[in-house]
């Protein structure tokens, strides 16, 4: 390790990728398992660069120098949060490019993590090593001092300005899809919170100067903001009942929340001037970015993501659903009977169908087929005719008090 600092210290330019790969080969370990060496590794790195401050300078100059030759802009605005690709394309890409790797740009950063964390789990054995461990290592090196000098002629932060300002139209714009202005079309005016952050930030942006901290008057009416465009989307999930819900309007509220947290992330890393909470939050966002790329191209998790979206949509059919089970006065008790007796007639006289069938022969595959479309009919049959199923009231009702229980709303009602 002492070898490939002593490289680095030696090197004019510092800024040459194999030393990193070289220097994340060591600290990798060889089973993926074993935790404990690679934070002995990171610890022995820290020991080093503590006692010789040549090296420590050195480092930290080459991971500045290493950033400034790449393109991040990407890296910030894409990797982790959620794409606008179908299901479909996307599991055709990710199917493609585990066979072919797809050609990426040579100056974007994506390339050069990919090529020092190649290994899949790699994510794995960083996220192990105490957080502690990595922030003194980005203390050591000066991370904070080398990444915020908030000059605008500075290519890294020139970067991260660049980023925020990317972020910041994608919230506008996917803030006032149709999908979310048809059910609330206030957001569609100019007083809209997606389009007033837009607004601010470009002002930020303008009016940036050198001694930017965390009580920026700019900067915290950003956040303010935010917060607003947050409290327009959980309204729009409050209100489900009353506006309705969808698979798309679920996953574009999921991709905004994700780039209204990144943007007050990238935010955070320019005003929080406390070296401590400045290495904390770029270790959470340096592991967040590395699981991201390692797992960019597993279908496992694309499957994962996708059966969760929908079982999420499922849930949410089933709370609005739930509500017609649920009898809180003397009328509704009426009504709950009546469609009771509905849904016991329906059941009652399948199951004297199902008995009728049962005497007819038929081969295996058909006696299936049969039975099947019984049950089918019956169901069918009972959702027509807005009937109730008492087999079915725990679990339409289960979902139902759980989001009433969440908002706090809970009335005593009597369940029948």
């Amino acid at each position: 390790m002492e070898e490939i600092l002593r490289a680095i210290y030696n090197d004019q330019e510092k800024r040459n990728p194999f030393h990193l790969y070289e220097l994340v080969g060591i600290i990798r370990p060889e089973k993926i398992k074993n935790y404990d060496l690679a934070a002995r590794q990171i610890s022995q790195l820290i020991d080093l660069i503590k006692k010789n401050p040549d090296y420590r300078a050195a480092l930290g100059t080459y991971i500045k120098n290493l950033f400034s030759a790449y393109d991040t802009v990407h890296l910030f605005v894409e990797t982790g949060i959620m794409s606008l690709k179908g299901f479909s394309y996307e599991l055709y890409n990710k199917v493609k490019h585990r066979i072919l790797p797809s050609v990426e740009n040579e100056k974007d950063i994506r390339r050069l993590l990919n090529q020092v964390f190649y290994r899949s789990n790699d994510y794995k054995w960083i996220e192990a090593i105490p957080d502690n461990l990595w922030e003194e290592l980005i203390s050591q090196i000066g991370v904070l001092q080398h990444f915020k000098k908030q000059d605008k002629e500075d290519t890294n932060f020139n970067r991260l300005i660049s980023s925020i300002q990317i972020l910041s139209h994608r919230i506008s714009a996917l803030g006032t899809e149709s999908e979310i202005t048809n059910k609330m079309p206030q957001l569609d005016e100019i007083n809209s919170p997606f389009l007033q952050q837009n607004k601010e930030v470009t002002i930020y942006i303008d009016n940036f100067n050198e001694t930017t901290d965390i009580e920026n008057e700019d900067y915290k009416h950003i956040l303010v903001i935010l917060n607003q465009c947050e409290e327009s989307i959980r309204f729009l999930r409050k209100n489900k009942n009353k506006f309705g819900t969808s698979l798309r309007l679920t996953f574009l509220i999921r991709r905004l929340n994700q780039q209204i947290e990144r943007l007050r992330l990238l935010l955070l890393l320019i005003h929080q001037n406390e070296t401590q909470k400045f290495c904390h939050t770029t270790v959470s966002f340096f592991k967040v970015l590395i699981k991201s790329e390692n797992q960019k191209n597993s279908i496992s998790k694309h499957l994962r993501d996708n059966v969760d979206l929908l079982a999420f949509q499922v849930v949410e059919h089933a709370a609005r659903t739930g509500v017609s089970y649920i009898a809180t006065g003397r009328k509704e008790f009426g009504k709950f009977l009546f469609k009771s007796l509905k849904g016991g007639i329906i059941v009652a006289f399948f199951a004297l169908t199902k008995i009728l069938l049962n005497q007819v022969e038929f081969s295996p595959f058909g006696y299936a087929v049969v039975q099947s479309l019984n049950y089918t009919f019956a169901f069918v049959l009972i959702f027509f005719t807005r009937s109730i199923l008492a087999t079915t009231q725990p679990a339409m009702t289960a979902s139902t008090i759980a989001g009433s229980l969440e908002k706090n709303l809970m009335k005593p009602i009597r369940l029948h």
